[in-house]
């Protein structure tokens, strides 16, 4: 879900797969959080041409958990070689994620939620 703040309201949006894709959220995703753990989310169907289009255009898409028990984890390309327009993505995802950092900085005090239990006192 996206949140625009319009006239003090939220608004929700759901991205569909193709926008999630094209953000690079999940290349970052996995580059940055799963890869390392020997994990990959995946979309299903992404390897036929003919099922990507109308998995790219599916509101909540069809995504896939894939563990691996290689110590290495996974990587992107056989030669853990990234695209230049792999690094765009995930550049100006980055340039995305420090805005929304400060935005969230200003509101709560924090950009990512503390791993802690509130005092019941």
């Amino acid at each position: 879900m996206t949140h625009t703040v319009s006239g003090g309201k939220c608004i929700e949006r759901q991205l569909s797969v193709g926008e999630f894709l094209d953000r690079g959220l999940l290349q970052e995703i996995n580059r940055l959080f799963l890869h390392p753990l020997g994990l990959c989310l995946e979309v299903w169907g992404s390897k036929k041409a003919t099922d990507m289009e109308k998995i790219r255009a599916h509101p909540t898409g069809w995504f896939g958990l894939v563990e691996t028990t290689d110590p290495a984890g996974y990587i992107f390309a056989e030669d853990g070689a990234l695209t230049a327009a792999d690094v765009a993505r995930g550049k100006a995802l980055r340039e995305a994620q420090l805005v929304a950092y400060s935005r969230r900085w200003d509101a709560l005090g924090y950009a990512v939620q503390p791993l802690e239990v509130p005092d019941a006192g």
